[in-house]
Parts: structure tokens; C-alpha cells; sequence
């Protein structure tokens, strides 16, 4: 069996036996190659990789390197093709699906994440433990100085702690907290910034009674946020630490109940599918308020266009890993009758009720023992359905609701978020490039007008044509997009002045 292998030491080897790759410089010329297997490389590139930039042409001395690598994965060959190819203008390093310990940790880590969104938490620790197990010490070990090294040591690194960190969640699921306290003690040395494992640490603390440590592992973290960052804790954790002052119920360890795990949403919170700007303030407030012990129902309110349904898609995704079920995204807006919510909403979680069971039963018995946070998005048109949210509320303590809609919903868990249009600077005709930087409506615009056409630019003579656009749309990101579509057609002076006449233009009755 052939396999090469960066995650520590640079090896190749063929049946457990490693192969001898010559010097420093082989070494370093494989770490590239297998960092860019099955590509193409220029004979340029590989020069300024092995001698650095500025040193001319050496073409000799790297036919003699590459030479000398090919010579060491002979035994590596099948039916004599070399695995290091000679190719037009340079060399191409040929490695098969499965031979490289990456790309095997990558496709284990994503097997693993699976499984614990599938409610598995065994099966997730056992495939990320065997992930994890791959790695020998730092990878690259013996280029980890080298310029072209430094990016993807980083890359790997944040893939081995964020696998760490949900084998962990795993461990957590399956009450473990006693035996973890101890690693997470070194990892939290070792990444004292690092907040998901600061909580884990607290968890695992308060669940062995060590209640006064995990509040001092939460201090330490906010000085050392304070002092390196300037920041306080996110959300999350703070939301953790007045659990913990609470003692609150949701805290303590369930055993994993084989058929009660094997469910997961079948509807998720979708990735967005551009960055959302301007709502940074928004999304860690409504966070806030989601990650606390004391409200099961946030609604977003606002008119049409402002924003709620992106807002309500960050914080969900932000906040989900607060929750052990994670998150369950239900869409309303093709819902025609404020009745058919309930079967919208079995739908969205992937449940069906039995003989003789009604939909409000089986969304009762479905979340009556799970940590979850529903997202109803365009909840205005079935407001009526509302007393089925206050329903399931009362019934399932573990549930949490984040709702958008025109218009609150009128029960008495409500807490009630109202979405405002995004900033536009104040005097639009005079606006600067600075203005337009730090108001957000005209940063989306610029974004998404950028987005549609790349040649797209602001000047200080037209940044205030940008500004008038924003204000005559109201700060509304909705009319901002559309808008900002629009500079393919026109130019920024011209559409502004559309808008302004659309403005002035009379409504006829």
C-alpha cells in the first residue's frame, strides 16, 4: 500500500516501509509537489521554491533535484510510469485517490461531522478519533519555515482544531466530561482565545461539579480576550456562563438514547449565498438574546425588504451549536393557510405522525426532548397559526423559536426585535468615499454592484450619486440589490437621477 504523508514529517512509503528521499532539498520539493498533486508546475515556480526568488534560472540544478526525487519513488511506480512527470514547462507529481494522509483526514473529518449531525455522537467520535489519529506532529514538519509552507500549516491546523473540537461535542453527548477536562485543559493553554473549546472546558467542569472552576476558566478567557484582542466574549459563552451561575437544567448530561438520536432536521439553515454586510451589531444582539436561558421566542420585525430573513439566517447559523439539535430552518412564504403551518413545520423537521396522531402531536412528541432552534422565516401572512408556536413552547422546554415576520406574533414569550433599514450617510449630495465607507447601506452597494460587474468603481465625483441612490431607497437592502444590479445598465450619475425623478413623479390615484 503506497501513501504520502505531510501531516508531521514528510514520508512516502510502500507497505508500512518508509521510502529514503534523499536531502533537505527532496524533501522540500515533495512537500510542494504534494501540496499541489495531480497539478501542473512550472519549472520557475520550483526554482524560486527550492533557491528563492532572484536567483535566475537554475535549470540544470533542478533537472539534477528532480532527478534525484524520482529516483527515490521508484518503488512507487506502476507499470513503469514515474510518479514525478515530466510535463510541458515543468513537472507534475501523480498521486491517486486515497495515497495522501490529507486528503484521508478530510474525507474522514467530513464523515464524522455527518455523523454527528445525524444524532450519532458514538459513531462521530469513533471516525474523528481514527481522523485525528493520523497526524503525527506538526505537519510539514521539516519545511514548516519555508515561505510556502506558512499558509497551509495554518489551513491544517484550523482543520485538526475544529475536528477536535466536534469529536469533543461528541464526547460531551456522550458523558464523557470527567475524562475530556484534562485534555481540554492543555488545549485551552494552547489556544487561550479559541471560545468553543473555552466552552467545552466549562461544560465538561460544571458537569463534574466543578461548577467555581468553570466560572474561572470564563474569567480568564474574557481578560485574555480584553487584553490580546480588545473584545469580550461572544454571545455564546456568555450565554454559557449564566447558565452555569444558574445552574440551569439544560446543562446536564443526557444519555444518548439510540432512537431518540437518530433524527436530525431535515431542513437546515441554507449557507448564504453572498457575505451580509452591515448587520454586524444586529446579528451578535439577536445572538444574544437566542443563546439566553430565560427566551424561547425572538421575532425579527420589520416592512418587507429590510433584511429580516438574512438577519434571521446569520444569527441561526451563528448561534445552532448552542443548541444540541442544532437548527431547523422552516420557509412559510409559499405557505396559502395559516393550518397548514403545522404540516409546513413536521415537513421541515422530517417527521410523520403515527396511526391516529395529529400534526400538533407529533411536532409535541418529536421536540418535546430536544434542544432546538426553529426558524420560521415570512411568519405575517399565517400569524394566526401563532398559538400553535405558544403550543409547542409550553410543551417542549428544550426549544428555542427565532421568527420573521411583518408583524409580532402576540405571545407572551415574545421578545420582540425590530430590523431597522441600514445606515446612509447623512448628507447624500456631499457624501465622501469615507462616508460611503462607513455607512452600510452604501458598503452593500458598492458590494454588490462590485459583485455584478467587476469593473465597477467610486470616485469622490461619484460617490455622492452612490449615496442619493441609497437614501432614495430608504436604506433598504432589498432596493439596494436590485439597484446595484442595475450599474451594469447604467452609469451611477444616470441612475441616481432616475431615482430622483421617480421620486418627485406624482402618484396617481
Amino acid at each position: 500500500m503506497t501513501s504520502f504523508r505531510i501531516l508531521g514529517p514528510v514520508e512516502a512509503s510502500i507497505d508500512d516501509r518508509s521510502l529514503q528521499l534523499g536531502g533537505p532539498r527532496q524533501l522540500k520539493l515533495l512537500a510542494f509537489l504534494l501540496l499541489r498533486a495531480n497539478q501542473a508546475v512550472s519549472t520557475d515556480v520550483l526554482t524560486e521554491v527550492l533557491w528563492g526568488p532572484g536567483r535566475g534560472r537554475s535549470d540544470n540544478r533542478l533537472t539534477m533535484a528532480v532527478a534525484r526525487l524520482r529516483k527515490a519513488l521508484k518503488p512507487l511506480s506502476k507499470s513503469g510510469e514515474p510518479r514525478l512527470r515530466t510535463v510541458s514547462g515543468g513537472y507534475m507529481l501523480s498521486v491517486a485517490p486515497g495515497e495522501l494522509d490529507t486528503e484521508v483526514f478530510a474525507s474522514r473529518v467530513h464523515d464524522g461531522r455527518r455523523a454527528f449531525d445525524a444524532g450519532d455522537p458514538l459513531e462521530a467520535s469513533e471516525i474523528l478519533g481514527a481522523a485525528l489519529a493520523l497526524w503525527r506532529g506538526p505537519p510539514l514538519a521539516e519545511v514548516a519555515f519555508d515561505d510556502f509552507a506558512q499558509v497551509e500549516i495554518r489551513r491544517l491546523e484550523e482543520q485538526r482544531l475544529g475536528a477536535l473540537e466536534v469529536r469533543i461535542d461528541a464526547d460531551l453527548r456522550l458523558g464523557r466530561h470527567a475524562e475530556l477536562i484534562a485534555e481540554l485543559e492543555s488545549l485551552v493553554a494552547a489556544e487561550p482565545t479559541r471560545e468553543r473549546l473555552v466552552g467545552q472546558l466549562m461544560l465538561a467542569q460544571y458537569r463534574s461539579g466543578r461548577q467555581a472552576d468553570a466560572l474561572a476558566v470564563y474569567q480568564r478567557a474574557r481578560t485574555r480576550l480584553a487584553e490580546e484582542l480588545g473584545l469580550d466574549p461572544g454571545p455564546g459563552l456568555k450565554a454559557l456562563q449564566a447558565q452555569i451561575l444558574e445552574q440551569a437544567d439544560s446543562l446536564e448530561s443526557r444519555p444518548v438514547v439510540a432512537d431518540l438520536q437518530a433524527w436530525t432536521p431535515t431542513s437546515r439553515p441554507p449557507a448564504p449565498p453572498t457575505s451580509t454586510i452591515g448587520r454586524e451589531r444586529e446579528i451578535e444582539a439577536v445572538s444574544g438574546l437566542l443563546c439566553r436561558v430565560d427566551v424561547r421566542l425572538v421575532t425579527l420585525v420589520g416592512p418587507g425588504g429590510v433584511g429580516k430573513t438574512r438577519l434571521g439566517l446569520a444569527a441561526a447559523r451563528a448561534t445552532e451549536l448552542h443548541f444540541s439539535d442544532r437548527a431547523c430552518w422552516v420557509e412559510l412564504a409559499g405557505v396559502a393557510r395559516a393550518k397548514d403551518v403545522g404540516l409546513t413545520i413536521a415537513n421541515a423537521l422530517g417527521v410523520t405522525p403515527e396511526h391516529g396522531e395529529s400534526i400538533p402531536e407529533v411536532l409535541r412528541r418529536t421536540l418535546a426532548a430536544r434542544q432546538l432552534l426553529l426558524v420560521t422565516d415570512n411568519f405575517e401572512h399565517v400569524v394566526e397559526s401563532a398559538v400553535l408556536i405558544g403550543e409547542l413552547l409550553a410543551a417542549c422546554p428544550g426549544l428555542t423559536v427565532l421568527a420573521t415576520s411583518r408583524e409580532p406574533l402576540k405571545l407572551s414569550a415574545e421578545h420582540r426585535f425590530f430590523v431597522e433599514p441600514l445606515a446612509v450617510p447623512e448628507s447624500p449630495k456631499t457624501a465622501t468615499l469615507a462616508d460611503l465607507e462607513q455607512a452600510s447601506a452604501t458598503a452593500m452597494f458598492i458590494a454588490v454592484a462590485t459583485r455584478h460587474d467587476n469593473r465597477f468603481s467610486v470616485s469622490p465625483a461619484t460617490a455622492p450619486a452612490v449615496a442619493r441612490v441609497c437614501s432614495r431607497v430608504d436604506g433598504l437592502p432589498l432596493a439596494i440589490e436590485l439597484a446595484a444590479a442595475r450599474t451594469r445598465l447604467f452609469e451611477i450619475e444616470e441612475l441616481a437621477a432616475r431615482l430622483d425623478v421617480c421620486a418627485l413623479r406624482p402618484v396617481s390615484a
